[in-house]
């Protein structure tokens, strides 16, 4: 499984560091980059973040910023604090129709974990959730290969901690 950033930190094989730019309707996309504005090839990019509750509005507008700035492949977020996900709070985090999600909800408004994708890139075969996270099994697109992507949110005490831990590990 490759991860990694487009601002110079892994840049895929035969591509320029300073990246090639091209001019597509007044707007510049990099060399290797789909007409959508993602990316067609390199290294996959996934961002983790704790968001402390979702709510509404700038933290929403911040996260798809990011999505689409960072080119974003597979996005995991930590205390939703959301008991339910529905498909419109997804599609205005990633800024796409075109999302696919898994959810595990947050208990009263403590917790909750959440990951988004697009099918172009990512393909989920399989997906395991437990008690703190959620495991993705699929097929990452761009270079035909099979990553495993695990969204973990660890309670603060040690004990649930290693319960955590252990579930995780089988």
């Amino acid at each position: 499984m490759a991860a990694g950033t487009r601002n110079g930190d892994c840049i895929p094989e035969g591509t320029n560091k300073s990246s090639e730019e091209i001019s597509t309707h007044g707007r510049k996309r990099h060399h290797g980059d789909a007409e959508d504005g993602r990316k067609e090839n390199g290294p996959m990019n996934l961002l983790t973040y704790n968001a402390t509750g979702l709510g509404r509005g700038v933290k929403w507008l911040t996260i798809r910023r990011m999505v689409r700035n960072q080119k974003v492949d597979v996005l995991c977020i930590q205390e939703t604090k959301k008991e339910v996900m529905e498909r419109h709070m997804c599609q205005a985090l990633w800024g796409d129709s075109e999302v696919k999600w898994v959810a595990q909800p947050a208990v009263n408004t403590a917790g909750g974990i959440l990951c988004v994708w697009s099918e172009k890139t990512f393909k989920l075969e399989k997906k395991e959730t437990g008690n703190g996270f959620i495991m993705l099994v699929g097929k990452w697109i761009p270079e035909d290969q099979i990553v495993h992507i695990i969204n973990i949110y660890s309670p603060c005490d040690i004990q649930s901690k290693r319960v955590l831990w252990e579930s995780v590990k089988q």
